[in-house]
């Protein structure tokens, strides 16, 4: 596995990021969202669209650090360590919604119940947060409908079929999967993953997770049982606290450094 590129411009510790075709968005600590597309240049383009035309820019959207972010080929919703996940149409660049998963109380401001994950599908936002409650929202209303409350944070939340989502947390060894039509527990356990999980991807076949210990674990779905097998990752100790993004075919990696480091396909 090999650094392909180094992208400079986030001013601000690096927070989350997401990635669809050619395209990567990230976010920061400051606020501060920005688009890069690795097929013209790797310089930023802070809010391009996949065209790299500026289109607007997305700078201190939030007066704390947006934590996470999700988007497709028409909205992005970022999460703030608030509690708030605001969803943009990317064709008119306009806000949609500003949804908040807990009320504004002062208890909720003590315990800083962050919005750690975003999914999007279909017509619905699904949100996992600090206090380890995951949440189904309606696209078009911006009201909730269901709702799961895990032992622990959440750190990471990905559709599994038509019917069921899979998620982690950076504290568990584990990938749960849970139906919503039956949202009391969660439907199967994939175990044995080294150390926490922070981020993973599923293509329907396969996980690949990135780990808390800077390594990546691919579990493929036709073991019996299914067993991760793990690969260390190139990382130095001065990237203390890295934010990764996977899918199938490659690992994104921010630090501290605030620097995006682009890796070949595992």
């Amino acid at each position: 596995m090999t650094c392909k590129r180094r992208l400079k411009g986030h001013l601000s510790r690096i927070t989350c990021m997401e990635t669809t075709n050619n395209t990567i968005v990230s976010a920061d600590t400051g606020g501060n969202i920005m688009l890069w597309d690795l097929e013209r240049s790797p310089e930023t383009l802070p809010w391009s669209y996949l065209s790299g035309e500026l289109v607007g820019t997305l700078k201190t959207v939030f007066p704390v650090a947006v934590v996470s972010l999700k988007y497709d080929d028409m909205n992005l919703a970022a999460g703030s360590a608030d509690g708030k996940v605001k969803v943009w149409d990317l064709n008119s660049v306009r806000l949609k919604h500003t949804l908040k998963v807990t009320p504004d109380t002062e208890e909720q401001q003590q315990n800083n119940n962050a919005i750690n994950c975003i999914a999007l599908q279909a017509n619905e936002i699904i949100t996992g947060s600090q206090d380890g409650l995951i949440k189904v929202w309606d696209m078009n209303t911006g009201k909730a409908h269901t709702s799961y409350q895990n032992n622990y944070e959440i750190s990471c939340i990905q559709q599994f079929d038509s019917n069921s989502l899979c998620f982690s947390s950076h504290q568990e060894n584990v990938i749960k999967v849970w139906d919503s039509r039956f949202p009391a527990r969660p439907s199967r356990i994939f175990p044995g993953f080294g150390t926490g999980v922070q981020q993973f991807s599923f293509d329907g076949a396969k996980f690949v997770a990135a780990q808390s210990n800077l390594s990546v674990a691919i579990l493929c779905l036709g073991g019996d049982p299914p067993v991760p097998e793990s690969i260390a990752l190139p990382l130095t100790p001065i990237d203390a606290s890295p934010v990764f993004f996977t899918d199938s075919l490659l690992v994104v990696a921010g630090s501290a450094k605030v620097v995006l480091r682009h890796f070949d396909a595992i």
